[in-house]
């Protein structure tokens, strides 16, 4: 076992095991995560980690957590330490979401309609409302960006987050931008 760990390994664990409860971006989100008591970490938060050594990570993704929704994850020992060295580099600085935001906004926006066009539209369709010509196909089926009810979780790591790797278990995948 390697305890230097490999993070794009950790990351490809993560996406298989851990986000359904922890979130896409590491956000305590995930679509799991309704109603647990106590709820997943936020593995962003900047002190995510400030008073947890790699070995009580390893035993919480080995043993589990007592007394929370957190099992045994059943992974091997080199998976665990992959998954540890991808936890560790979730944790945003103070206002990265805002500079990504800041920076999305100053974006050139006709050339951002283009990439939508291009990539989003057969989906999402032409007003983001999730009814694309692809769209019936799919399950489950895309989003709608028009939903409010939905809107508050559109954060910038979220949105970095599912255009960098994709939505397991959906047919949206990493765009690769």
């Amino acid at each position: 076992v390697s305890m230097k760990g490999d993070s794009k390994a950790g990351e490809k664990s993560y996406l298989e095991r851990c986000w359904a409860c922890h979130g896409l971006t590491g956000d305590a989100k995930g679509p799991a995560s309704a109603g647990m008591v106590p709820p997943p970490r936020d593995f962003t938060l900047p002190g995510a980690f400030k008073d947890r050594t790699d070995d009580a990570l390893l035993d919480a993704i080995l043993k589990g957590i007592p007394g929370s929704s957190m099992f045994p994850q059943g992974v091997d020992p080199q998976s665990a330490v992959d998954l540890v060295a991808f936890l560790r580099s979730l944790p945003r600085a103070p206002g990265q979401e805002k500079n990504f935001l800041e920076a999305l906004a100053h974006a050139d926006k006709e050339a951002g309609r283009a990439l939508y066009n291009r990539r989003c539209w057969p989906c999402h369709g032409a007003t983001g409302r999730g009814d694309g010509p692809a769209a019936a196909s799919l399950r489950p089926p895309p989003a709608d960006f028009t939903d409010p009810d939905r809107v508050a979780e559109r954060t910038a790591g979220r949105l970095h987050s599912v255009l960098t790797r994709g939505i397991p278990g959906t047919a949206m995948g990493a765009q690769g931008l």
